[in-house]
């Protein structure tokens, strides 16, 4: 039998989407061959180790090296924008160029990144390594310039209704319900990755990229996605205050408690997963020493 090059993704729809997954399956397998022919992609291989969409090293019949990008679609993931946020943190060198987009940038294709290693390769994983790059690339992703041309961008309040946070916290931990509804009510004024961690943070020559955007506008602390990744490491609060500082983010304590409420968020949402996973489980029970460890913090 041959190997399933993106078994990692498919575990993951299982996951997510539930019964709805195999026809996802089928739909993105039949959207990639499509941009292939439409932008005349040749020599396609399946790389990286994400696990949400199909990504391929290719060319195009011009010989050019060029990434494809194919991200699942389903009736409750709406359109992101996450290509037009590539192009704004491209033009400040912070992410690679998009070369052309279809399927409400569903389907993306990038120029390719080299050498391309993600953080966490880099740095072998040492949380006290990786974050103050990842901050340092936070702070810079919210001061690229952004023109009237980029369009608009959705607001973390509204990812939040589309990616359902409160309706998974009524039904599984309605005591956090206030606590979400008082974050989401501060200003959304910055441009951020919102899904800012280790693997989506590659090398680029003697600088930094990021891929695999989820961008919102929101109040910058809400950049907290690093500490969900990595929350078993995380195990002083101290790391909070210092990635706070390096972020330029003025007030630590917020930050922490959006930290936590994205935990509580990700863990009442698992408790509704179709599929749950043995390494999905693990790293639940992560988050709940996360929170559980920043809630002094956030009083």
């Amino acid at each position: 039998m041959v190997p399933d090059p993106f078994a990692r993704q498919h575990r993951n729809w299982a996951e997510w989407f539930g019964p709805e997954w195999d026809a996802v399956r089928i739909a993105t397998a039949a959207r990639a061959r499509a941009a292939m022919q439409e932008w005349g992609v040749v020599d396609a291989r399946p790389f990286g180790s994400g696990g949400v969409g199909y990504v391929y090293r290719a060319r195009l019949r011009t010989g050019d090296a060029v990434v494809l990008k194919v991200e699942p679609v389903t009736s409750a993931w709406t359109a992101g924008a996450a290509d037009r946020a590539l192009v704004v943190w491209a033009r400040a060198g912070l992410a690679p160029r998009v070369l052309a987009a279809r399927d409400d940038g569903r389907t993306l294709l990038l120029e390719p990144v080299t050498p391309g290693t993600e953080l966490g390769d880099v740095t072998a994983g040492s949380v006290g390594v990786s974050f103050p790059v990842i901050a340092d690339v936070a702070r810079r992703l919210r001061h690229a310039d952004r023109t009237a041309a980029d369009g608009p961008f959705p607001t973390i309040a509204e990812h939040a209704d589309s990616d359902g946070w409160r309706r998974a916290l009524t039904r599984r931990c309605p005591a956090a319900g206030a606590e979400l509804d008082s974050l989401l009510a501060l200003p959304a004024t910055d441009l951020i990755h919102n899904d800012l961690y280790q693997d989506n943070v590659l090398r680029a020559g003697d600088d930094w990229v990021v891929i695999d955007p989820k961008p919102v506008l929101a109040d910058p602390h809400a950049e907290c996605f690093a500490f969900l990744a990595a929350a078993e490491h995380v195990t002083d609060v101290a790391v909070v205050a210092g990635y706070a500082r390096t972020a330029g983010l003025s007030d630590p304590q917020l930050l922490a408690r959006w930290v936590r409420i994205r935990a509580i968020i990700a863990i009442a949402q698992h408790s509704e997963s179709a599929e749950p996973s043995p390494d999905s489980a693990r790293w639940i029970a992560h988050l709940q020493a996360l929170a559980r460890r920043l809630e002094p913090v956030c009083r």
